[in-house]
């Protein structure tokens, strides 16, 4: 498995934002990273998705990678994929910038989003609004 961290400042609307980002990234056969890394004839892994931690000053976001292949050559000497997979990965998200992303898949997305919310909403609404005010109070820079 290959993690690889990136530390952001902790702002409510940025940390929304990147976690609409990376579900577009990854949630699907036919996200970006998906196509690229997994659902090809050669994956070069068998997973790959986001995560995020809320810390008091700042927001760490993880991309975890699964199941990297390792290339055994005639010669004996490994060429292994794992090596390779963060300058991979940061042409891949430069692409990815570069063409710009699929706004009706975002769309998609936040959409989906909200309707497990509303699902999560009715089902367990202590657990929601705890998380809303336990979260906004403690990570907060406004008092």
């Amino acid at each position: 498995m290959r993690l690889v961290l990136w530390i952001v400042e902790a702002e409510a609307d940025l940390e929304q934002a990147l976690d609409v980002l990376t579900t577009y990234l990854t949630d699907s056969e036919v996200a970006p990273l998906n196509k690229r890394f997994v659902e090809t004839a050669n994956p070069a892994c068998t997973s790959i998705g986001f995560y995020s931690e809320d810390r008091a000053s700042h927001c760490e976001i993880t991309c975890h990678i699964q199941g990297v292949n390792n290339v055994e050559h005639a010669a004996g000497t490994k060429n292994t994929q794992l090596d390779k997979m963060d300058a991979e990965l940061k042409e891949a998200l430069s692409e990815i910038a570069k063409a710009g992303v699929d706004m009706d898949r975002i769309r998609a997305v936040i959409e989906r989003d909200r309707r497990k919310l509303l699902s999560s909403a009715e089902t367990s609404v202590t657990d929601v609004l705890t998380d809303a005010i336990v979260g906004g109070k403690s990570f907060s820079r406004r008092t």
